[in-house]
C-alpha cells in the first residue's frame, strides 16, 4: 500500500511540475526575442506576437485587447478594429472558435509535458538497473516495477495528448490526423513523428508485459527501440512544443536534463562494453590455462 501511495504522489508531482513549467515559461516571454520568421502566438488569438507588437499594436498577452468579447485575430479577419470596443462586428460571420477558450490546447500541452516527464523517468530507471553506482541507490526490483508501471502511465498521457488535440478549435485535428502517420496537413512530418513514437511506445510496453511469451533475445532487441523512441519524442517536442521550442527557462531545463540523461546512457554503454571485454579476457585466460 505504501508503494502505491508513493507512486501516486510521484505522478501528481509530475503533473504539478508540468503546470509550473507552463506558468514559468509564459511569464518569461517578455524577455524573449524571437528570430526572424519565427511565429509565436502566446495568447492564442490568431495573431503572432510580432504582428501584434509591430503591426496591429494589440496586446500579445491578451487575446481580446479591446474587451469587446471577440479575439483580436477574429476582428482583424472580419475587418474591424481590435483596439476599438465600439467597432461593430457581424456576429453571423464569427466562428465559435473565435470566442471559445482553448481549454483543449492547454490540456494537450499539460498531458504532453507529463507524458514526456514520465518517459524520462522510465528511461532513467531502466539505466539505474544496469549501472552499479545507481544500483546502490535505487532498488533494481523496485526500479523495474515502477519502470513498467510508469511506462503505461506515459502511454495514457500520450493518448490523452492526442485526444485533446482533436478538441482544439484552432488545429481541428481529426482521428486520422492524430493516429495515422503523415495524415495531418499541419506540420505533417513532425506530427507523424509523434504518432510513430506513440506506436513504438505501445510495442515496447507489450513486449515488457508479455516478456514471458517471447525470447530474451527478441526482448533485448526490441528494447533498443527505447533510444529511437526517445530521439523521436525529443525532436517532436522541441520542434512543435509551445513550451519548449522557444528560448527560455523551459527550453533550457529540457536541454540540460536530456543532456544529463544522454551522459548516463553513454556511461551505461561504456560500462557494458567494459564488462564484455573483461569477460572475454577472463575466458581467454581460462582457455589458455586449460591448454597447458
Amino acid at each position: 500500500m505504501k508503494k502505491v501511495i508513493k507512486i501516486l504522489v510521484f505522478s501528481v508531482s509530475a503533473f504539478v511540475m508540468s503546470a509550473v513549467s507552463i506558468v514559468v515559461f509564459a511569464q518569461s516571454q517578455e524577455a524573449v526575442e524571437y528570430p526572424a520568421g519565427y511565429a509565436v502566438d502566446m495568447d492564442l488569438d490568431g495573431l503572432t506576437d510580432e504582428g501584434e507588437n509591430k503591426l496591429y499594436k494589440t496586446d500579445p498577452e491578451n487575446p481580446d485587447t479591446d474587451g469587446d468579447g471577440y479575439f483580436d485575430g477574429v476582428e482583424v479577419v472580419n475587418g474591424t478594429d481590435p483596439l476599438d470596443a465600439n467597432s461593430v462586428i457581424n456576429p453571423e460571420k464569427i466562428d465559435d472558435a473565435g470566442t471559445e477558450l482553448s481549454w483543449a490546447w492547454y490540456f494537450a500541452r499539460a498531458t504532453a509535458l507529463v507524458s514526456f516527464f514520465l518517459l524520462y523517468v522510465v528511461i532513467f530507471l531502466g539505466l539505474t538497473v544496469r549501472l552499479p553506482i545507481l544500483n546502490k541507490i535505487f532498488s533494481p526490483l523496485m526500479s523495474l516495477r515502477v519502470h513498467a508501471w510508469l511506462s503505461v502511465q506515459a502511454l495514457i498521457f500520450a493518448t490523452a495528448h492526442g485526444i485533446f488535440l482533436m478538441f482544439d478549435k484552432f488545429l481541428k485535428f481529426t482521428l486520422a490526423d492524430v493516429f495515422i502517420p503523415f495524415a495531418s496537413v499541419f506540420e505533417t512530418d513532425l506530427v507523424a513523428l509523434g504518432t510513430i513514437g506513440f506506436y513504438i511506445m505501445v510495442l515496447l510496453i507489450l513486449t515488457s508485459y508479455f516478456r514471458n511469451l517471447i525470447s530474451h533475445k527478441i526482448w533485448r532487441i526490441s528494447h533498443f527501440l527505447n533510444v529511437v523512441l526517445y530521439v523521436i519524442v525529443i525532436i517532436h517536442a522541441i520542434k512543435l512544443g509551445t513550451d519548449l521550442k522557444n528560448p527560455g527557462i523551459g527550453r533550457n531545463i529540457f536541454i540540460w536534463s536530456n543532456a544529463a540523461l544522454a551522459f548516463l546512457f553513454l556511461l551505461n554503454l561504456s560500462y557494458q562494453l567494459f564488462v564484455v571485454i573483461r569477460r572475454k579476457i577472463s575466458a581467454y585466460k581460462i582457455r589458455k590455462t586449460q591448454t597447458r
